[in-house]
C-alpha cells in the first residue's frame, strides 16, 4: 500500500467536490487518478515511473482522499472479482487494508479493465471476499484522465526533469 501513502497536502486537494470526476495526484515517480465525489465505491488508478498500472478500490465509507492517506502494514489477502456491465472481467488476489478500507492489486489486468470501462462509459462493480460488493458509475473521461493516460504511456517519464 506504499503507493497510496501521499502527503496530507496532496491528498486534501480534492475535498468537497460536488459531482463525480477524476482527480489527479502526482507524488514523486507515481501518478494517480481517483474518482472524487462518488456516493458509492471509488476507484484509484496509479502508474509508476515504468508505466506499470495498478488499481485500488475504496470499500468503506471513508472519503477516498482520507483513505489514501492512511498507511498500515496490516494487510489481508482476499480474492476480488471485478465486473464490468454485469460480466466478470477480472478475478484475482487483492491486498485489503482494514485501516484505510482499500483493496489493492498490482495486476495490470484489473487496472486495465477499469481504465477501459471509463473510456467506454461502462458500470463497474467489485466484490471482495468477506467484505462485500461496491458498485461504481465511473466519471466520464475528462482532462485529468487524459493527462494520466498521456503520462503513463510516456516510456521516458522516469528520466524527464521538470522544466
Amino acid at each position: 500500500m506504499k503507493r497510496l501513502a501521499l502527503t496530507a497536502a496532496a491528498v486534501l486537494v480534492a475535498t468537497g467536490t460536488a459531482s463525480a470526476e477524476w482527480k489527479m495526484v502526482e507524488d514523486g515517480d507515481t501518478t494517480m487518478i481517483y474518482t472524487a465525489g462518488m456516493k458509492d465505491g471509488a476507484a484509484i488508478l496509479s502508474c509508476d515511473a515504468s508505466g506499470k498500472l495498478s488499481l485500488s478500490i475504496a470499500m468503506g465509507d471513508l472519503p477516498v482522499e482520507e483513505a489514501m492517506g492512511r498507511e498500515s502494514n496490516r494487510l489481508r489477502k482476499r480474492t476480488g472479482r471485478l465486473m464490468v456491465d454485469g460480466k466478470e472481467a477480472f478475478e484475482g488476489w487483492f491486498d485489503y487494508n482494514p485501516f484505510s478500507q482499500l483493496a489493492e492489486t498490482g495486476q495490470r489486468g484489473a487496472a486495465s479493465k477499469v481504465y477501459n470501462a471509463t473510456i467506454k462509459g461502462q458500470r463497474v462493480s467489485f466484490d471482495l471476499t468477506s467484505k462485500g460488493e461496491v458498485g461504481m458509475t465511473l466519471p466520464p473521461v475528462d482532462d485529468a484522465f487524459r493527462k494520466f493516460a498521456t503520462d503513463c504511456r510516456d516510456p521516458y517519464r522516469a528520466y524527464r526533469k521538470d522544466d
